[in-house]
């Protein structure tokens, strides 16, 4: 007599990879979720809120809205154009990380605010993974060049509210909404 065997998947061979994987898409939406803009009394601030400020991935950056030189709303081409006329690596090879770029998960807007970095507060965190080693920022590739990027769930409103906010400031693309 031969004996039959079967191969495949059952219900309760997926239910690990499936919680494991809805798991770690659960931490970085949470990981993502405190990252924001506030704008009051003449003042921006971008970047965490409502988490503790001895995490590695908290980082603010705060000023006056003078110190806002331009902004824009930049579509997901417009940013992937972005990103290849930024350096991924310094002079000496190694790899950048630009300290104002706050976008984790992927959304269908992102703001870009270009300001005088001299004019505008910083906090950013002592220490960032570089692989699986936390350096020293500045020794993992942390550069501060003035440019703040941080997705957006609503572009246009967005959009509207800052020309309101800082009239005459917007950059070259405008954001239009492909829907």
């Amino acid at each position: 007599m031969a004996a039959s065997v079967v191969i495949g998947y059952s219900a309760q061979g997926l239910t690990i990879p499936i919680a494991t994987f809805s798991g770690l898409f659960s931490l970085l939406v949470l990981i993502d979720l405190p990252n924001g803009i506030k704008i009051a009394g003449g003042r921006f601030t971008v970047g965490a809120f409502g988490v503790p400020p001895r995490t590695r991935l908290w980082r603010r950056i705060s000023g006056p809205l003078d110190a806002v030189l331009e902004w824009d709303v930049l579509t997901p081409a417009q940013v992937r154009e972005l990103n290849r006329q930024r350096p991924a690596k310094s002079r000496s090879g190694g790899q950048l990380q630009y300290l104002g770029d706050l976008r984790m998960l992927g959304r269908r807007g992102v703001l870009r605010l270009v300001t005088d970095r001299d004019c505008v507060e910083t906090r950013f965190p002592e220490n960032v993974l570089r692989g699986y080693l936390l350096l020293p920022t500045a020794v993992a590739g942390g550069v501060w060049d003035g440019v703040i990027l941080i997705c957006t769930r609503r572009p246009a409103a967005l959009a509207a509210a800052l020309d309101q906010g800082l009239p005459g400031r917007r950059g070259a693309s405008e954001y239009r909404a492909s829907r």
